[in-house]
């Protein structure tokens, strides 16, 4: 049985325990390529995922054995999984997940459900009459929708009418889900009555289901991956994130919460010294509802969020932020000063500000736990790309390999693809120790003069690199903007693999922009 603890903490007011300045350490320059060595297998030691709300890796795809299912014959597509037989956690949390998207792209849940309802319809024809499975996930989708739906209602107008309403949706989620034993259903139906409060889904589903909010049209939003540490204080609770680096402008935070009366979020770029992003405040029995959609998003390595209430403890559990996904085009600074390879970034040739940051990890569909940045600048004959991949977990990377033409993408290394206009694809890879790889159109035997100079840092290692315009076909920028990808393959305790170009599921095949300043 899924854990419930805010239930309990209604019903027994009990609140529960909680919870680059930088130093040197090796440098390494790179040297011209030549392909002679034979490929290393090394492997990390730890292969564990990142534990995530409703972020839930796919099983791999099986050939289709026996009698259609539900899955294959549909839902697979719809909800972007590789399912066959899921468990009951599997479907709640692929669907809620699914769900979320559509709510941070500002579908209502109404035209949502509307949309599944089709797809419902032309998998139902592939299928014997009332298939269990198809009812089943049917019916879940139905209850997660419905409860958004309800969620907005009461919000806006607090009443009996939606409580009863959400009354009916916990009966027929106790009907469906096989894990939902009558005792739960008790507790949460009796909570509902007793004290008039709008149960979170996560103790109704088991799963997180954001609330719906209107949304600017084409806003992208990812969630950002971190984790907060809590402190409870009398009348405060707090959450701190130190992000290292933070993805993009922070929009929302969602929350669970219980009779806060204020809640606050700061920003800091050092740890101690915050300063106020925004407040709300409200005296109704409720209290401040999340999520908090923020007037102007902002970015800091620090955030904190505090929830006041008047009662002796006060709550502030599940805190998730999300932050826009800037689109992928980096405008290219050029210099008449070459920058110095040394992996500091301080002469003034590189931008003050990376063009290039916001990588997606297109597993888990949220930005990266790790983030990588990255600066660019061309002289008349040469474009300097500087990387900065973070690294909260620096003791236990893993990057070992020395030689040139070594498979470095097997390891903590960064790629970068380049295609000026009219020309082959170049490929760049490199590794902390700076080996390095490179191709022209997926032929590894092509041989690119260029440099590069990696240093290792306490929270993460960089790279800086010259590439000659000659090594890549051309005299010079040119007119023409070029295709720019950027790849980091991260090799830790969680490993992790971030793009640059990406802003949906649906599109497999970005590129990002390299724009000449002329």
């Amino acid at each position: 049985m899924r854990v419930w603890g805010w239930l309990a903490i209604v019903m027994t007011s009990c609140v529960f325990a909680s919870m680059p300045a930088i130093a040197q350490e090796s440098a390494n320059r790179g040297s011209v390529m030549r392909k002679s060595i034979e490929p290393k297998d090394v492997t990390p030691e730890l292969d564990v995922p990142s534990p995530k709300q409703e972020k839930i890796k796919p099983p791999k795809k099986q050939e289709q054995r026996g009698p259609l299912t539900a899955w294959p014959a549909g839902l697979n597509d719809y909800f972007g999984v590789e399912f066959e037989i899921p468990t009951t956690e599997q479907v709640l949390s692929s669907i809620a997940a699914h769900l979320n998207r559509r709510t941070l792209a500002g579908v209502k849940p109404e035209e949502e459900y509307r949309t599944f309802a089709k797809v419902e319809e032309n998998v139902q024809r592939m299928l014997p009459k009332n298939d269990l499975e198809l009812t089943q996930v049917s019916g879940f989708y139905r209850n997660l929708t419905e409860w958004v739906r309800l969620e907005v209602e009461y919000t806006q107008k607090p009443s009996r009418g939606v409580l009863k309403d959400l009354r009916e949706v916990v009966d027929s989620q106790a009907k469906l889900d096989p894990d939902f034993d009558p005792e739960r259903r008790d507790k949460i139906i009796g909570t509902i009555e007793s004290q008039g409060l709008f149960v979170p889904a996560g103790i109704l589903f088991g799963v997180s289901v954001l609330p719906w909010r209107p949304m600017p049209a084409g806003l992208n939003l990812f969630e950002v991956t971190a984790t907060p540490a809590f402190s409870d204080k009398e009348n405060r609770a707090e959450a701190i994130f130190d992000f290292l680096q933070c993805p993009g402008p922070v929009y929302r935070i969602d929350f669970d919460t219980l009779s806060t009366t204020a809640l606050r979020v700061d920003m800091s770029e050092k740890e101690g010294q915050f300063d106020l992003v925004e407040e709300w405040k409200s005296n109704s029995q409720q209290g401040v509802r999340g999520p908090a959609i923020l007037r102007k998003p902002f970015r800091s390595r620090f955030m904190r969020v505090t929830a006041e209430s008047p009662n002796e403890a006060a709550v502030l559990r599940n805190v998730r932020v999300f932050a826009t996904k800037e689109p992928a085009a980096a405008v290219c600074k050029y210099t008449k000063v070459a920058p110095k390879l040394d992996g500091d970034f301080k002469e003034s040739m590189w931008p003050a500000q990376p063009q290039i940051d916001g990588f997606v990890n297109p597993e888990t569909l949220s930005f990266a736990e790790a983030q990588t940045t990255v600066r660019v600048c061309n002289t008349a004959d040469t474009l300097y790309i500087g990387v900065y991949a973070r690294e909260p977990r620096v003791a236990t990377m893993v990057a070992v390999m020395t030689d040139d033409e070594a498979p470095v993408w097997d390891e903590e290394s960064v790629e970068l693809a380049i295609r000026p206009s009219g020309k082959p694809e170049y490929k760049f890879f490199v590794n902390p120790k700076g080996a390095r790889f490179d191709s022209r159109d997926n032929d590894a035997n092509w041989n690119g003069e260029w440099q590069v100079v990696t240093k290792l840092y306490q929270t993460g290692w960089v790279a800086e690199i010259a590439i000659p315009f000659s090594t890549l076909g051309v005299k010079s920028s040119g007119a023409t903007d070029w295709t720019l990808d950027c790849v980091r393959n991260r090799r830790n305790v969680v490993n992790e693999r971030s793009v640059w170009a990406f802003t949906s599921p649906e599109k497999r095949s970005e590129h990002g922009s390299l724009i000449f300043s002329r």
